[in-house]
């Protein structure tokens, strides 16, 4: 039976933990979302350092519906 769906493309996002720190290398956690202001079907995604407080700013498209 599995034969049957291996022709199915995953359509699902893969879900990555947040990026290391820029700044120091250190675990960042995720902050707030919110949507492009230019770009359509992307959202803008912050994450703060727990180390070092600094902030990163990550486009992530968002994926279309089925």
């Amino acid at each position: 039976m599995t034969e049957m769906f291996s022709n199915i493309p995953n359509t699902r996002p893969r879900m990555v933990g947040p990026p290391p720190c820029a700044q120091c290398g250190g675990p960042t956690r995720l902050y707030g979302t919110e949507p492009h202001p230019r770009l359509a079907r992307t959202d803008l995604h912050t994450y703060v350092c727990s180390g070092c407080d600094s902030a990163e700013v990550v486009s992530v498209p968002i994926p279309a519906a089925l």
